[in-house]
């Protein structure tokens, strides 16, 4: 398990990979800041402040966020699957 500033550290020190406005790509950077932030502002880990502030009031039970950069494929889950944050 990585924490998000091990994570966030790699990104924020490397070059743009094209000119703002001309290509989209998906990572997942942003979330990770944004977790940083609120892990900085609320003083507690930003799975619990995920998990209590707006998975467990919308009821996403299948719904979770991992700090894990060893899982590198995506994956899935059955209704029956335990919640992972």
């Amino acid at each position: 398990m990585f924490r998000l500033n091990e994570l966030n550290s790699g990104v924020l020190h490397q070059p743009a990979q094209f000119a703002h406005g001309t290509k989209f790509v998906h990572t997942n950077s942003n979330i990770n800041l944004l977790g940083a932030v609120i892990e900085k502002v609320t003083g507690e880990p930003f799975t619990q402040v995920l998990k209590e502030h707006t998975l467990d009031p919308l009821k996403q039970t299948g719904t979770s966020y991992m700090v894990d950069a060893s899982k590198t494929a995506a994956f899935g889950q059955t209704p029956s699957d335990p919640v992972h944050c």
